[in-house]
This record gives C-alpha cells, structure tokens and sequence, in this order.
C-alpha cells in the first residue's frame, strides 16, 4: 500500500493548488505520481514536474532515448511503478521489445542502434559506479555533443530521484520488516493495517470503518510450511480462532506472461503455479482457516483457475480486475481474439458457484483503453462506453450478486479520477434493479469479505 495518498483537492492549500494546476495545464495534462511527495512542499514539486516536463519533452534527444534511459534507471533502482509506465511509453517510442525484455532480466540487450547502445552504457555506468569511463564519455560526445550528454546526465538524475520518491512513498509492500525471513515479511503489512483499523474502530477519527476487513499476501507454493504464516496473519489482525479478528484471506499475485514485458518483476510466477503441487498444498490451508482467495492472472489463465476452483469448491475465491483483460504488446493485434478467449474462460469459471469477480483494474495500461495517453482526464461517460461490454459480460455470467465494484487505486488513476470511475460503474448498472446495484456497488463485498452490512 502507498505510504501517503494524494492530497484531495478540497484539502490543498492555495500554493499546493497552484501547483497542481500548473502541470495539469503543462504539456503532461495531468498530475504525475511523484507529486504525492513532492507536494508537501508545494515550491518543490512546481520546480521539480518542470524539470521533469523538460527532460521529457524538451531535449535534442529522441523520444525512445529518453525513454531508454528512463527504464534503465528504473531497472537499476527496482522502481516497479516507474518501471510499469515507462516501458509502456518506451514501446510507443518505438524501442525493441527485446531491448525491454533485456533490461527487466537485468541482461545487457543486443543493439543495432549505436546511439541507443551509448544511452545504455552512459546511464548504466553512472547508477553502478558514478562516472564514465574516458572511452565512454568520448563516445557520447560523438553521438549526441556536449548539450545531449548534459540532458541525458540530467535524466539519470532526475528519474533516480522519481525512482526513489516513488520507491519512499508509493511503491506497494510497504511496511515490511527487514529482520525477518522474507516469507514473514507481508505480515508487517497485516500490523499496520489492523493499527489503522483500530485508530479508525476508535470513532475518534469519524464514522468511516477503514480496514475493517484485511487481504495479505503469503506465498501459497511455500505447501504446509504456509500454515503457520497464515495463522499469524490472522493473530496480527487481532484474530485469536477461525473466523475472528479481521484478516479474511490471501492475494497472491499469478499473472504470468510469455512476454516478460507484461509481467511485474517483483514476483516470480512459473506458468503452471495454479496446477502445481506446492501451491495446492499450501491452498489447502486456505479453507479450514476460513480464508479467502484474491486472484490476479491474465485472461488467458482462466482455465487454470478454473481448474483451482473445482479441486477446492469450499473455498471462496474472486478474480480480481475483471478477469485480466490485455491488450497491449502483441494482444493489441488481435483484440477480438482477446475477447473471444476471455468470454469463453469466464462462461467456464462462473459455472465455480464459489467465484466471484472484481470489476476493477480497467484503468491499467494492460487493457488498451488507452486512457492514460490523453492531455486531458475522460469522463464518465467515455469511460462507461469504453468498458461497458466487459463490464457487462462480467454481470450477466456471473450475476449481481457475485459481483463487486473495485476501485484499484492508486494504480488506476493514473487514468481516471476515483469519483469519475465509480460513477462510469453506476452509469453501466444505471438499469439494473435497486438489489442488483447494492449487490455490485457494496453488498457482494459486504458479504465475500464478512463485513458488517451496518458499515455501509
């Protein structure tokens, strides 16, 4: 979870304001993640987004140069956010994939382009010693003079900067303890949720219950040894049997990908974990404990949660962000196939009794909507014409009451306002009846996560 939020704009102050409207009138149209810590000091995020919009946008090198040397700072600094948008806009440049695909193996990709291999080297060789070798810096100099090497020293530096903001104070899995075996880590996320949860339960911070149901993480192919994580997952969120405390179940990221590109390096994910032994025998454990299953994978992994589900029909399962819709990379070159493929592997899925599905995500570059390539915000109205078809496929397979809104943020804003989200749902639920929409909007929630219906 980010550690701060951006500020809403009701609670800007004027200068914090003014800065905000500064960029979103520049040539980005909108406010830049790394602003959610640089706007505590309003002077230095105005200053830093016009840094920022000037290496982007306003040097003599290429567009998927900079956009090379941003990926490699990313790389270097594990920036996954950074990472995630900016291999995207280094696609659009027009960089190899393969050249992509190189970096996130942390491997030294093949160039046929003399000027991209010196971006390379330049910005590898600062991040790992600080400097350039003589026969290095000569090269750049010939490829791009003094002016280009200056920007592109500039871009190393300010996208470490990005890199580590975002790394400080939006980058998930934060609160991990470091003097813990890593399997052991995601429950320091667990404390810190359940401390919020009780600063909230307390009443003295407003009505509003927040966290009062929790989803960790836990590594499910660690079989029987996960037990006893788990059990303590469930002891930090104040559980002290089955059923109590407020830890509800398990989110254990299973997207995978032939093409790495679309793959988020954090997590290591074989193609087969949803058949594989170890990760069974740790999903055993799920039910007795009285837990759940998050499941996030791509569209084309369907079956093999399909396939989850009927060994385990006890256990409650959601798929989240509408099934894993992509169309991006090379899906974007058969959209229909896409579709045809995700259809089918939900029809087949909603036969689970036990599945439901989290309208969410659609804000995510992997969809191809395309939205976060705009100047300008869409409505919501574009945005409920745009998702209606998949939004409405989801409901009518699964039913209202085994679907439930999800917002994804911050990872969806980068598209769409988390008002303007919700309202384009409620513009695609508009007809349906007065239950149907409560089951969509809070109640399949309400009862797949066991919260109090009188928190609502």
């Amino acid at each position: 979870m980010a550690r701060i939020q951006m500020l809403a704009p009701e609670n800007r102050t004027p200068e914090q304001a003014a800065a905000c409207a500064e960029v979103i009138q520049g040539r980005r149209g909108k406010i830049p993640t790394p602003m959610i810590g640089w706007l505590r000091n309003p002077e230095l995020a105005r200053r830093l987004q016009k840094v920022g919009e000037l290496l982007r946008f306003e040097t003599t090198l290429e567009p998927r140069l900079v956009e090379l040397a941003i990926i490699v700072c990313a790389r270097h600094w594990t920036s996954h956010v950074e990472w995630q948008a900016h291999k995207a806009l280094g696609l659009e440049a027009g960089l190899d994939v393969d050249i992509v695909d190189a970096i996130a193996r942390r491997s030294e990709p093949l160039f046929s382009d003399e000027r991209q291999r010196v971006v390379y080297q330049v910005v590898l060789s600062m991040l790992q010693t600080g400097s350039v070798p003589d026969a290095l810096y000569a090269q750049a100099i010939q490829c791009f003079d003094e002016r280009g090497v200056a920007e592109l020293v500039g871009i190393a530096g300010y996208y470490t900067l990005v890199s580590f903001t975002l790394n400080m104070f939006v980058q998930a899995r934060s609160m991990l303890p470091q003097q813990v075996h890593p399997s052991l880590q995601p429950i320091g996320e667990t404390e810190f949720a359940n401390g919020v949860a009780a600063m909230s339960a307390s009443g003295f911070f407003g009505q509003t219950r927040v966290c009062a149901g929790i989803v960790g993480q836990a590594d499910l192919c660690l079989g029987d040894a996960v037990r006893p994580i788990l059990e303590r997952h469930i002891s930090a969120a104040g559980g002290s049997d089955i059923g109590s405390g407020r830890f509800r179940g398990i989110r254990q990221p299973i997207a995978w990908d032939p093409n790495s590109l679309l793959v988020n390096p954090a997590y290591a994910v074989a193609p087969d974990v949803l058949d594989s032994t170890a990760f069974r025998a740790g999903f055993a454990h799920l039910e007795p404990l009285g837990l759940s299953f998050d499941a996030w994978l791509f569209f084309h992994q369907i079956p093999g949660l399909t396939r989850l589900a009927r060994a385990f029909p006890q256990t409650p399962m959601v798929v989240n962000h509408c099934g894993g819709i992509v169309r991006i990379v090379a899906y974007a070159e058969r959209v229909q196939q896409v579709y045809t493929q995700w259809r089918l592997g939900l029809e087949e899925l909603a036969g689970c009794p036990n599945v439901s599905i989290k309208l969410s995500g659609l804000g995510m570059r992997l969809g191809g909507f395309g939205f976060e390539n705009r100047p300008h915000p869409p409505s919501s109205e574009e945005l409920a014409q745009a998702w209606r078809p998949w939004v409405e496929t989801c409901i009518e397979l699964f039913g209202a009451n085994r679907c439930m809104f999800g917002s994804n943020f911050p990872v969806d804003k980068g598209s769409y306002q988390y008002t303007v989200g919700l309202n384009a749902i409620k513009r695609i639920v508009e007809k349906a009846s007065t239950d149907e929409q409560a089951d969509i909007l809070w109640r399949t929630a309400s009862r797949f996560y066991r919260l109090d219906e009188a928190l609502f």
